[in-house]
């Protein structure tokens, strides 16, 4: 019977790349907020629906990346 080798362990990611991470993640949301808001001609709880979020995120999500509209 052959025996399935154990995955090799990588270094650990350093602050930065956690860090790089985190403001990646960020920019992809606010990138997919604009867009949505942007395709639904500035109805936000169209926009909402079409992320599949609910409206109240969808606000607060606004709120956290600072998009006034």
């Amino acid at each position: 019977a052959a025996s399935a080798a154990a995955p090799a362990v990588g270094p650990e990611l350093a602050g930065d790349s956690v860090e790089a991470l985190a403001d990646t993640l960020a920019r992809a949301e606010r990138k997919a907020l604009l867009a949505a808001l942007q395709a639904c001609g500035g109805n936000r709880r169209l926009a909402a629906s079409r992320l599949g979020i609910s409206r109240a995120g969808f606000y607060a999500k606004l709120q956290q990346h600072g998009i006034q509209r």
